[in-house]
């Protein structure tokens, strides 16, 4: 199981409360990204792809969850443009995939993919 979110520095993690609530075995092999939110996208179906050390047949379990709105505050009149941007750009969701190895596995199959930063935007949803 590989999760990440934002919010969940400390402990629990996300995959603790997962592998408690539904019942996993005490052995699941969790990775946790935290800090990073819905940037780990990309990282997480990296990181859940099949490979030799997943014995064949196994699936991973990729969740990305995010709980933003627990710290944000309202916008209120007179906020600054960056406060009005975080207020639209970010809240609360979550998103799920079952990835297995590719052998007998119905549905789509991830075939790639990358990572593409815009070379200076940054300013354009930096929180000031």
């Amino acid at each position: 199981m590989v999760t990440s979110s934002l919010y969940a520095l400390g402990g629990p993690t996300l995959g603790q409360r997962i592998v408690d609530r539904y019942g996993l075995g005490s052995g699941t092999d969790k990775y946790d990204l935290v800090g990073v939110g819905c940037a780990a996208a990309v990282a997480l179906f990296r990181l859940g792809k099949p490979d030799a050390a997943r014995p064949a047949g196994q699936k991973a379990l990729v969740v990305g969850s995010e709980s933003i709105t627990g710290f944000l505050t309202a916008v209120r009149p007179g906020d600054g443009r960056a406060k009005v941007v975080s207020a639209a750009l970010f809240g609360d969701g979550c998103g799920a995939a079952l990835l297995g190895d590719g052998h007998g596995d119905q549905g789509p199959a991830v075939l790639a993919s990358a990572v593409h930063q815009v070379p200076g935007t940054l300013e354009h949803v930096l929180l000031r």
